[in-house]
Formats: structure tokens, sequence, C-alpha cells
């Protein structure tokens, strides 16, 4: 790039040069014929840089089929378009369906998707989706309402809407690259912020604590690099295999009258089961352990242990505060919570929320 930007100068100079020792009328010529070389130029620099990134995603979609063949998603579209002329998306995806291949029925129908660059940003992808999509979960559908859609790696969306089970006003999430290769397989790789605001539960839902989450945020950094292999789930075992997490360096959670600030880690087994451990401060924990055994969330006998750890080590922020806080480890393993490493519940035996 520097190096035509050098060219155009140096050419520029020599019309300069010339347009000294010609009539006036010439000198308009000369203007003109040197702008349309510039027009030309940049024109034709665009078309090279979208016709580059048309490419590189033509790879990546090759690479996500092979991809598909060791996993239990397919994807499905009605029409995918190319289209190398700015300002038009670079790919259009008519009807997107992501599904599981095999029971129970789940699917995201997305009605368009859309990628494009900037004019002359060509390495920075912008993605938009449809307002209007559903999610399929066995024999329940959820539409979704996304007016703003999502835009680049940086990602707005308001007013979010789950038909019958939540309002979100607002996701944030960024990423971005914390260098350009990890000084080893230690190093943060990724650095990643997700902030979500008011989610509004409906109100036929049987929840046991509030209908609405003031706020949910996490500052997590990814741990080694992930490097390009065949299949993307390659890519992800490889990492896995080298030490691979995610360091949550803050995480913040509100949900009346919980209020838990935390940091912790975040692992991944060979069956992409997670693995969380958090150290955590939270206020009100206690209360709410009582109100999840009563709407039997919670393991009582668990709940019965872990209380009485807690209580030994719980204080009053200030003399004003209705709830104890309390300074725990919480942890998230093979379907099973631990609050004070007793387990307090079991995924698997958790009762669902319902109309």
């Amino acid at each position: 790039m520097q190096l035509f930007l050098a060219k155009i100068k140096e050419q520029a100079n020599k019309l300069k040069a010339l347009a000294l020792h010609i009539p006036i009328l010439n000198r308009w010529f000369a203007g003109a014929m040197f702008l349309c070389f510039v027009l030309s130029f940049v024109f034709i620099l665009i078309l090279f840089g979208r016709y580059n990134a048309i490419t590189q995603i033509r790879e990546e979609i090759n690479r996500l089929y092979v991809s598909l063949e060791y996993s239990d998603i397919d994807i499905a579209y009605d029409n995918i378009d190319f289209n190398i002329w700015w300002p038009m998306p670079i790919v259009t995806v008519k009807n997107l369906k992501i599904y599981s291949k095999y029971e129970p029925v789940r699917e995201w129908n997305i009605e368009e998707l859309q990628i494009n660059t900037s004019l002359i940003g060509f390495h920075t992808l912008a993605i938009s989706l449809s307002s209007q999509q559903n999610i399929v979960l066995g024999d329940k559908t959820y539409s979704i309402n996304m007016p703003t859609g999502i835009k680049e790696i940086l990602a707005n969306i308001e007013n979010l809407q789950i038909k019958g089970i939540a309002n979100i006003a607002g996701i944030k999430f960024g990423a971005q690259r914390m260098s350009p290769q990890p000084v080893n397989d230690n190093s943060p790789f990724m650095e990643t912020h997700l902030m979500i605001n008011n989610i509004k539960f409906a109100e036929e839902l049987n929840i046991p604590l509030s209908h609405q989450i003031d706020k949910l945020y996490i500052n997590a950094n990814m741990i080694g690099n992930l490097q390009t292999a065949e299949t993307y789930r390659e890519s992800i075992f490889d990492w896995l295999a080298k030490g691979g997490k995610f360091e949550i360096e803050k995480s913040s959670f509100e949900w009346k009258p919980l209020i838990m600030v935390s940091r912790g880690d975040l692992y991944f087994n060979e069956k992409l089961e997670p693995k969380l451990h958090l150290s955590a401060s939270s206020r009100a924990l206690l209360h709410v352990m009582d109100i999840m055994e009563e709407a039997e969330i919670f393991d009582r006998k668990g709940v019965f242990v872990s209380r009485i750890l807690l209580r030994n080590k719980a204080f009053k922020m200030s003399e004003n505060d209705e709830y104890d806080t309390v300074l725990t480890p919480i942890d998230y393993e093979n379907g099973k919570l631990s609050i004070e490493n007793i387990p307090v519940a079991s995924w698997s035996k958790t009762k669902q929320f319902s109309n």
C-alpha cells in the first residue's frame, strides 16, 4: 500500500513539473487526467481487496464444511451470493439454518445473513443478521426480534425479544487479539468482554427469584494460541491439549437480591463440557440458597452443609446491609454445581423453569 502511494506521489510531482511548461487549458486537461488515474487506481485497489476477502471467506466455508462432517451440527441455506462491487455485501446468505443432525431437534433459522467490508478496511468484516429469526428446541419454537442486528466483531444488540421467554434490553460483546503470536502456550491470545443488561423474564415463567436480571458482565482472556488446522474441531482440540482455557479476569452478576463479583477459570474436557471455577464475593448468597432450596432446585442436604460453612465467615459490608456477604469458591463440573466445595445442585436433577 505504501509503495502504491509512493508511486502516485512520484507521478504527481512529474505532472506538476510538466504543468508549469504548458498552457492553462492543457493544465486543466492534465489535472483531469491525473484525477482519473487516481480514481481508477483506488477503484482497482478496492476491487482487489474485496476479491481477496471473498477468496478467504470461500476457503473458510470449505473448511467449515469439512469440520461439520465430524460434528453433530450441520447447516443449510437456499442461496449464497458473492459480490465484488462496493458497497454491496460481499456475501449474502438467504434462509440460513443451523441445526442438529440428531434428536432432539435444535434449529436456528436466520432469514438473511450478510458479510461486508468497509471501503478500505478489508481485514475487518462486518456481519449483519436479519431482524426476524427463530430458534427451535424440540417441539417448541421461539421467535427472536433483533432490530439492530450484529455489526463487526463488536456486537451491540438492543431490545432482543425471545417470545415467551425474555426481553433483553442490551447485549454488548467485544473481542480483540492481544498479540500477533503468544510468547508461549500459556500466554493470553485474545481478550473478550460481554455485557448483558436488563433481562426481563416472561411473567408466566415460574422463577423463584425476581423476574429481572439487572446485569451480567464478563471480562475474560483466551489463553493459548488457536492455530489453524484442517477443521475447527482439530483447532479446538489442539488448543485444549496445550492447556487452552479462559481466564476470567472479572465478572459481576446482579439478580436481586444477589450481587456477585468473581474471577476464575473456564476449562473444557475432551467432550467440550465446561469446567468452571470462580472465587466469588457474594451478597445475599445465603438467602438465595434458601430460596432455591425451597423451590427444590438446590439439594436440601448440600445446602444444609454448605450453609453451616458459609455462616462461619459471613459478614456485612456496612451496617445498613440487609444481607450478609460471603467469600467462597463456586464450581461447576459434570453437571454439578458446588458452593464452598459442597455439591448443592445437579443439572440432571435440577427442576426446570416452566410456564
